[in-house]
């Protein structure tokens, strides 16, 4: 069973070109399938992700301009699977996007009946995730690559919430929107 999660779309632009490559091991993501993760839901079916989805309808979640930052790992210390640009508030806002996001994860999370998470909030973006037979080679690789992309620094607006799951094994794209709708304001 595929897995499901609900994220707000990142608009690629000038920026995503002027990554570098990702080098061998590293699986870079489609510029399509750009996302900050609001709740990961897993294999709970379309049912109950749906749910999940209809639950954060009546969420004042309001369009937001944000950063990203420099290109770190994500997962478990020395067991990394990812490396995402950190996501930052674009200009002093409150709450913070972080805090922002906590209500709806866990509203959607208890909604498609998946345990709390317990770890806080992160925004952030993954760009490229290490092949499954990587290793220790592509993660040492893949954090060369993130440091010589330096701080991203550009500004993108989030103003879609969208529900995702795994895209059909043929098309490029590794997700594919199931749902989206524009946020407020």
């Amino acid at each position: 069973m595929a897995n499901w999660f609900i994220a707000l779309p990142v608009p690629a632009a000038s920026w995503f070109d002027a990554l570098p490559p990702a080098p061998d091991g590293v699986r870079p993501f489609h510029r399509d399938d750009l996302h900050a993760t609001v709740a990961f839901l897993g294999a709970v079916g379309e049912a109950r992700a749906r749910r999940a989805f209809e639950a954060l309808r009546v969420e004042a979640i309001p369009a937001r301009e944000v950063s990203l930052g420099r290109i770190v790992p994500m997962g478990p210390e020395g067991r990394w699977s990812a490396l995402s640009a950190e996501v930052f508030d674009a200009a002093p806002v409150t709450p913070a996007l972080a805090d922002l996001l906590e209500g709806p994860r866990d509203r959607a999370r208890a909604s498609a009946e998946v345990p709390a998470e317990r770890r806080p909030m992160r925004p952030h973006v993954t760009l490229g995730r290490v092949r499954r037979r990587g290793g220790s080679g592509a993660r040492k690789a893949g954090l060369a690559w993130a440091r010589s992309a330096g701080e991203i620094g550009a500004r993108v607006v989030l103003e879609r919430l969208a529900l995702y799951t795994r895209a059909a094994e043929h098309e490029a794209r590794t997700y594919t929107i199931v749902e989206a709708r524009r946020l407020d304001g």
